[in-house]
């Protein structure tokens, strides 16, 4: 059985500010099989942490961007 997909597809004009963003950037840090608390104390102090499970590893992210260019300094912390 073959289903059509449509995809939906909206140009914003560049020149346009926005006032929100609808994305948001962060860095994986860590990947483990074991769930650990997303607390700071845990990531050498780094915050804000937020863990995502995908398939059978706990992702862990650093950080809130609202863009590429400020999501790219968190690659630099240690």
């Amino acid at each position: 059985m073959q289903e059509d997909v449509v995809l939906k597809i909206t140009v914003v004009d560049s020149a346009e500010e926005s006032t929100t963003s609808d994305y948001v950037f962060r860095v994986q840090i860590s990947a483990s099989k074991t769930a650990v608390e997303p607390k700071s104390f845990n990531f050498k102090g780094l915050s804000p942490i937020k863990r995502v499970k995908t398939g059978s590893l706990y992702k862990y992210f650093l950080g809130n961007a609202s863009s590429y260019e400020q999501a790219k300094t968190f690659r630099n912390v240690q």
